[in-house]
């Protein structure tokens, strides 16, 4: 394209010259002070301005090409000045990186060709250097790059299985990424050159394997003491009213599906704890239930600064609930949280007879492990502590209990009856590396240790106002995470000390 330019600028001048020198006449026409000009206009498009100078009436005629007009079209002695116009010229849907229209210019016996240029092909700019990151799912991103430029993209043959450019134009590329079903992040360096060879652009990609980063989505407030009903001062004992609220902490939509919420598998607090001889702290969180919201990469939007709520059993308690017969009943608490609106929630397949319920108009978590063998409750003393996590999407349910059992585990049990060495059942693990978010709930004056590494949580939360065991003043209150009064985002430090209000009202009373 370089030569091709070059070609079309020694034709104009070649077209210019072939006019011979200037007759020996009073009538000749000078542009710009000089006897030969040629026009260029921006390949984006705009127009271009120059003066004229005639010694008589002058007309000036073009060669019938309708991409570039022109105005005045005639003039009488003197000086004027004329602009050329183009639209933005599409140099990646044409034959040719440039186009060349003639202008002939009279005046009298005086004639004077002049080229109207306007080229993507031998542009000179400053190359840029930038960074893109592309999340797990993929899909459609547009690229700047610089305008004006016919160019030409090349992906690394490593690369070009998974990203792949779909359009250019001036200024913009579209580039395709399929979905990373790995558990690795990947990069590719693609590299823009103008069809003159010169490197305009070089753009590093970065696919995550998963769809939210650390910090991105947060527990925003755990509610786990339950409401207590007038009638006995306490909550009701199998169906509380206990949710979590899970908030998007950035500007943009984000994708909840395949979330993990997970519980810790022991109690960090109380008179009975748990020294494991060989710790997994540092590289797990400890799981005794483990629920997943469904979704296959894009079902489950969460828009900027709104929130999930995951709820015990999504239903109004103020107004109670009636399933069936006696069985399935929830008893009316004038004071309980109205969780109809939940968006999901957990539901335990009981193996016994003690049944949970299930609201048929709100989405079930899946639940990919639970303890329990009838209804999943939190603790609601708040001995336990939560994360939420991303696993790859090779994870599944089914490899996930095959490959992440903690069962096995040898450890000390600390009691009032004495140490005793014992063996952990029904338990698995999660790796610190999925995590994106943690809580350490605690008592502090009995805490005893901790169920996640400090890199997730330095600190911890609690619920219960005279900061004692089975606190009878904890029920009604949850831990809700501050707000940056400057920004209006949530503040997470890591240090849930710092980032929580412990003894709060929920939000949603």
């Amino acid at each position: 394209m370089k030569n091709e330019k070059y070609l079309i600028l020694g034709l104009a001048v070649a077209l210019c010259a072939c006019e011979g020198d200037r007759p020996d006449s009073i009538d000749f026409i000078q542009i710009d002070g000089k006897d030969t000009a040629d026009i260029e206009l921006p390949v984006e498009g705009g127009e271009a301005s120059f003066s004229i100078s005639a010694t008589g009436y002058w007309t000036i005629a073009d060669d019938g090409q309708s991409w570039y007009t022109y105005s005045p079209q005639n003039g009488g002695e003197g000086d004027a000045v004329i602009t050329v116009s183009a639209e933005e010229f599409d140099v990646f849907s044409s034959a040719s990186a440039s186009r060349i229209g003639f202008l002939t210019f009279s005046c009298g016996s005086y004639t004077k060709k002049v080229a109207v240029i306007q080229s993507g092909a031998g542009a000179s700019v400053e190359p840029t250097d930038q960074t893109v990151a592309v999340r797990a799912y993929g899909g459609e991103i547009s690229v700047e790059v610089p305008s004006g430029v016919a160019y030409t993209v090349s992906i690394p043959t490593a690369a070009q299985s998974w990203v792949s450019c779909t359009a250019r134009e001036s200024g913009l590329m579209t580039l395709w990424f399929e979905q990373n079903q790995t558990s690795d992040y990947r990069t590719a360096e693609i590299i823009v050159n103008s069809t003159s060879g010169q490197e305009i652009a070089s753009v590093t990609v970065k696919q995550s394997w998963r769809n939210i980063e650390p910090s991105e989505m947060l527990i925003e407030e755990i509610y786990f003491t339950g409401t207590p009903l007038p009638s006995t001062g306490v909550p009701n004992g199998k169906n509380k009213d206990q949710y979590f609220l899970l908030t998007n902490n950035t500007d943009e939509t984000l994708y909840a599906d395949r979330l993990l919420i997970i519980e810790s598998k022991n109690a960090n607090a109380g008179k009975t704890w748990k020294e494991f001889l060989d710790p997994i702290i540092d590289d797990y969180c400890e799981a005794g239930a483990v629920m997943c919201i469904p979704g296959t990469g894009q079902d489950v939007p969460v828009l900027p600064g709104e929130s999930l709520i995951i709820a015990s059993n999504a239903i109004n308690y103020r107004e109670g609930y009636t399933q069936g017969n006696s069985d399935f009943m929830i008893e009316i608490n004038p004071d309980g949280i109205d969780l109809s609106q939940a968006d999901f929630e957990w539901y335990t397949q009981s193996t016994n007879s003690t049944i949970d319920i299930d609201i048929p108009e709100v989405p079930n978590v899946e639940m990919w492990y639970c303890y329990s063998l009838s209804i999943f409750i939190l603790h609601d003393r708040g001995f336990q502590s939560y994360a939420i996590a991303t696993p790859p999407a090779e994870v599944t349910q089914e490899s996930f209990l095959a490959d992440y059992s903690w069962e096995n585990a040898d450890y000390i049990s600390h009691s009032l009856a004495g140490d005793f060495e014992m063996t952990l059942t029904d338990a698995y693990k999660v790796p610190n590396s999925w995590v994106i978010d943690a809580v350490m709930c605690t008592v502090p004056s009995i805490n005893q240790t901790r169920q996640f590494s400090t890199t997730l949580d330095a600190g911890y939360t609690y619920a219960s106002p005279q900061n004692i065991d089975a606190d009878s003043q904890r029920y009604g209150l949850s831990v809700r995470r501050r707000t940056d009064p400057s920004t209006g985002r949530l503040i997470d430090t890591n240090n849930s000390t710092n980032d929580f209000t412990p003894n709060s009202i929920p939000s949603l009373k």
